[in-house]
C-alpha cells in the first residue's frame, strides 16, 4: 500500500476517507428515493380522492345589500350597491 515507514500517507488517508463517503452516500440516497416515492403516492391518494368527491366547497352566510347613492363629480350621479359578508359565521343552539 502507500505507506512510508510505517506510517500511512496523506494520500492513502483522502482515498480512504472518500471511499467511507462514497459508502455512506448509498443509504441516504435510499432514503431520499424512499421520501420521494411516498410523497408522490401521497399526491396520487389526494388527487385521485378529490376528484371523486368533487370539486371546492363555498361557504357563504347571510348576504347584506345596501343601495345607496353617491356623488362622484359634480356632473355624475351613481348608484352603488354595497354587497357585506360576515367575517366569522357562528351558530347558536337553542332547546325549545
Amino acid at each position: 500500500m502507500l505507506t512510508f515507514d510505517g506510517e500511512r500517507t496523506p494520500a492513502f488517508k483522502l482515498l480512504l476517507a472518500l471511499a467511507v463517503a462514497f459508502v455512506l452516500t448509498v443509504p441516504l440516497v435510499s432514503v431520499y428515493l424512499l421520501a420521494y416515492d411516498r410523497q408522490s403516492q401521497m399526491r396520487e391518494a389526494t388527487t385521485s380522492i378529490t376528484g371523486g368527491w368533487g370539486g371546492a366547497q363555498a361557504m357563504n352566510g347571510p348576504l347584506l345589500v345596501i343601495p345607496y347613492r353617491a356623488t362622484a363629480s359634480e356632473t355624475v350621479d351613481v348608484t352603488v350597491i354595497c354587497f357585506s359578508v360576515a367575517d366569522k359565521l357562528s351558530t347558536v343552539q337553542t332547546r325549545l
